[in-house]
């Protein structure tokens, strides 16, 4: 597995409601997951999901529990991270699917 794209995940701080970065960049295989085309109010909209594959990271693995507080900063771009995977809480390998910011 090639982990060539830097990524970085970012957590909304609770009080400030700022995002701030956790850890340093991580490196990261990318592969487009879905992409769809939605028309709603006479707008078409496009939404864009990624998987982003990276070696495990203990700081990392609270974002199982509460996805909804991180995100995903890459090539300048935001997701909001939907899925996490552990593929059978081995540790080694985490996926996260994300979905670009509308």
């Amino acid at each position: 597995m090639k982990y060539d794209k830097q990524i970085v995940i970012e957590v909304q701080n609770e009080v400030t409601e700022q995002w701030e970065a956790i850890g340093r960049p991580l490196h990261a295989s990318v592969n487009k997951y879905l992409g769809t085309t939605t028309d709603r109010a006479g707008a078409d909209q496009y939404h864009l999901r990624l998987r982003f594959k990276f070696r495990y990271v203990p700081v990392f693995a609270a974002i199982q529990y509460a996805p909804q507080l991180y995100r995903i900063l890459y090539r300048g771009q935001h997701f909001k991270i939907v899925d996490y995977d552990d593929y059978m809480e081995e540790h080694r390998e985490i996926v996260l699917t994300g979905v670009l910011y509308e």
